[in-house]
């Protein structure tokens, strides 16, 4: 019984009142210490107008019972819905902790990844570090002695300015004729330009092994690479004019350039794609357009 006056206080309220009119009403009907002797036939009209006084109040007290039944189940309902929410806001952080723990561990994986893939990297530069530098001091001899050769070419050229001026019309002629090659190359597949002129300055022929490494690299591998099909299209773009650039240039300037082919760029490049590190291979080359492509002004 207790219980249920604990759980209905807004039912137990309207009981209370209902019981304390009936009292009243009891008592006021017999504290007047006077007997009513009805003389006359049918009901009292006193009697009858206080029982419809009674069922007035009592229907007016189940009204107001029915109201406070009404605010009590409403104020239930708030008070279930609250207990929902914070249900569900604790199954939100907990679901959230659970994200972030998975996502703490994928990335400690993924760091892990990278860093086996960086000493590997790193592995493969420095077995190929001896035979990059006997290639480097033998590309500087051949540069020096190709400078010697391009300034005898050169004086000769301003003493017969005749020829020259021949030569640069004949010059810009095959210039256009190369253009027209050039766009008609990259329609059916591009060629690798850049390469192509540091195999040109450095006297080896078009089907060296680098050239080839990196022609298969660019159609197969490059492709699958993130961010290399972009690459690839810019690169066609600014190839031709970076490699026209290459050629034209003073020869004093191609010993760095040299450098870039033996050991920064162009030959561990090489070294990666035959090692299958196609994505690092992809960083090196991508370095070197852009750094080409800002000292040739073509940004």
């Amino acid at each position: 019984m207790l219980d249920w006056v604990k759980n209905n206080p807004m039912k137990t309220a309207g009981l209370i009142l209902l019981f304390v009119v009936l009292y009243l009403f009891m008592n006021n009907g017999g504290s007047s210490g006077t007997t009513v002797v009805s003389t006359s036939p049918g009901y009292d009209p006193t009697t009858v107008q206080a029982g419809m006084a009674l069922q007035a109040q009592q229907l007016n007290a189940q009204t107001q019972l029915a109201a406070l039944n009404t605010q009590a189940n409403a104020q239930a309902d708030q008070v279930a819905a609250a207990v929902a929410v914070a249900n569900l806001q604790a199954q939100t952080v907990q679901q959230q902790n659970t994200l972030a723990a998975q996502t703490t561990q994928q990335q400690n994986t993924l760091a892990a990844q990278v860093a086996n893939q960086s000493l590997s990297t790193q592995q493969a530069i420095a077995e190929s570090s001896n035979s990059l530098q006997a290639a480097i001091t033998a590309s500087n001899n051949n540069t020096t002695l190709q400078i010697a050769q391009m300034q005898q070419v050169t004086q000769q050229a301003v003493v017969a300015a005749g020829v020259q001026q021949a030569q640069i019309n004949a010059d810009v002629s095959k210039t256009a004729i190369q253009g027209q090659t050039d766009i008609a190359q990259i329609n059916s597949g591009g060629m690798c330009f850049i390469t192509t002129a540091f195999v040109e300055i450095l006297g080896k022929d078009d089907k060296c092994d680098e050239l080839q490494i990196l022609r298969e690299y660019r159609d197969g591998a490059m492709m699958t690479v993130p961010g290399g099909k972009q690459a690839l299209d810019n690169y066609y773009v600014i190839g031709p004019a970076v490699a026209e650039w290459l050629r034209k240039m003073d020869t004093k300037e191609s010993a760095p350039f040299a450098a870039i082919y033996w050991c920064r760029v162009i030959k561990p490049a090489c070294l990666l794609i035959t090692r299958g590190y196609d994505h690092a291979a992809f960083v090196l080359y991508k370095a070197m357009i852009e750094e080409l492509q800002l000292r040739a002004n073509l940004a």
